[in-house]
């Protein structure tokens, strides 16, 4: 077991590589064993390594677990990491689209919210990208997100001057 108190808010990979075992990491929000709460937890038998991505807040102290997919135990090493934002994580430095049919493949994981961000589609969100889209012609748009694993939000802002501006 391991205690980390976070120095900043985040996204956190915790990796724990296995030298001689097949690692497990969890991570726990609570520093009691009565009152844990799960937030991340990945283990990788073949590879001998494991990443658990979970979203850390400033102050806020989180129990690390470091155990083996197999009865057997050996060596591990165990890195923690912040994972940078994307780079059109803000509304300044959204990223432009090109084209009249435009596909996309991103991660959101490690994006924030600004400070005065509007809601997108009525809903607080909090992990939002940027884009930028200037429409080649007339016509309807149909936008389509999908995630595997959240709701994605969609919303679309107008400017003037044709351009789209499209948060997820």
């Amino acid at each position: 077991w391991y205690s980390w108190k976070a120095p900043k808010n985040g996204t956190v990979t915790a990796t724990v590589t296995g030298v001689t075992a097949f690692p497990v990491v969890e991570i726990y929000k609570s520093l009691t064993s009565t009152t844990l709460t799960t937030i991340s937890r990945e283990f990788d038998h073949t590879n001998r390594i494991s990443h658990a991505k979970f979203d850390a807040l400033a102050g806020e102290s989180y129990a690390l677990a470091v155990d083996t997919f197999a009865p057997n135990a050996g060596e591990f090493s165990l890195d923690l990491a912040y994972v940078p934002p994307p780079s059109h994580d803000s509304f300044t430095n959204r990223l432009p689209l090109n084209g009249e049919s435009v596909v996309v493949t991103a991660e959101n994981t490690a994006a924030t919210k600004e400070a005065g961000e509007p809601l997108h589609a009525d809903y607080p969100g909090g992990k939002s990208v940027w884009y930028s889209w200037l429409a080649p012609k007339s016509g309807v748009v149909i936008i389509t997100a999908t995630a595997t694993n959240f709701f994605p939000l969609v919303d679309v802002y107008p400017e003037s001057n044709g351009t789209v501006l499209a948060v997820l």
